[in-house]
């Protein structure tokens, strides 16, 4: 009787396992966070995109798994970026990596330069084509807050308001620009990932 007992507490135990922790956030990288996996892949875990090379809620690919993870330590199989809180540990990883003040200290958070970074590699603050994931997920935190952490103007342009549509630039010789929903994973040309 006593082995039936121990054998059912053993099979109870074991179905409420707590998940893996693999970060804790505050609530401002937790707020970004969010935005940036609406933008990603507007919140599917299951998401794949560019091509196949980029899985999970926030569209991780190959090297940067391998860049957070060797720097890490975490551990797991780069499949496990379809898990949520797996995806965000390597997310975690990666900016402590690459834009660890930026991320880390409550003094200096930059979430444009944490967006930049995450959407174009090491060096994807610096790169022109990573504004406009800025651009989204900044209007994703403004509709949420109601307070937009920053929207700088584009090289050569205007600063636009959180709030207005973003449009795609117009194809040589064409007329006005293709409007763009703020959702919308990234533009047709890619992430600006050439870096990694």
């Amino acid at each position: 009787m006593f082995d039936v007992r121990s054998l059912i507490a053993a099979v109870l135990l074991s179905s409420f396992q707590a998940k893996p922790v693999y970060a804790q956030f505050t609530q401002k990288q937790e707020r970004l966070l969010n935005a940036i996996i609406q933008v990603e892949s507007n919140g599917r875990d299951d998401a794949v995109g560019d091509n196949g090379n980029a899985i999970g809620c926030l569209q991780i690919w190959k090297v940067y798994w391998i860049d957070a993870t060797e720097f890490s330590g975490i551990g797991g199989e780069y499949q496990d970026c379809f898990k949520r809180e797996y995806a965000k540990g390597i997310f975690d990883a990666y900016m402590k990596r690459y834009a660890r003040e930026a991320w880390t200290d409550p003094a200096l958070f930059n979430p444009e330069k944490v967006a930049r970074i995450h959407n174009g590699g090491p060096r994807g603050h610096e790169k022109k084509a990573t504004q406009d994931c800025w651009r989204r997920v900044n209007a994703i935190l403004s509709r949420s807050a109601h307070e937009p952490l920053t929207l700088p103007a584009p090289l050569g342009g205007r600063a636009r308001s959180a709030y207005e549509p973003l449009t795609l630039p117009p194809p040589l010789g064409a007329g006005p620009g293709v409007p763009m929903s703020p959702l919308r994973s990234r533009p047709p040309w890619g992430r600006g990932q050439e870096c990694l």
